[in-house]
């Protein structure tokens, strides 16, 4: 019997709550840092297969109503940020070992309604 090894990486993350669109992107630039250092750090032991962050590691809705909360940070869902740590995920094959997908998580971005979305994109 064969048993599937590897590691997954659960990233904390202690980054500053943007309080607009253009700010999300310092987030996001640490958060593919530490996929690279969570990935570069295990490659001894046990290939990194997945990893996890915070729901709200680009932004955590920090605005007294929702209403402003979409006014200033939603954003619509692919994005820059969702296709960044896609192509990363990609790129360091952190992705699940038995079927080769690349997951994003899109928790955090909300529709034109104003609905909360969260979806999980796997590609092959």
């Amino acid at each position: 019997m064969n048993h599937i090894r590897y590691s997954v990486a659960a990233c904390q993350t202690d980054l500053a709550n943007p309080l607009d669109r253009r700010s999300m992107r310092a987030n996001t630039d640490r958060m593919l840092s530490m996929i690279d250092s969570a990935v570069a750090g295990a490659a001894p032991f046990l290939p990194v297969r997945l990893v996890v962050f915070p729901e709200f590691a680009h932004a955590a809705p920090v605005f007294e109503s929702a209403a402003e909360l979409i006014d200033k940070l939603a954003i619509a869902i692919p994005n820059d940020h969702t296709e960044r740590l896609q192509q990363r995920n990609r790129s360091s094959r952190a992705c699940d070992p038995c079927s080769r997908a690349s997951h994003v998580d899109r928790l955090g971005s909300r529709d034109p309604s104003g609905n909360m979305q969260r979806s999980i994109e796997c590609d092959s």
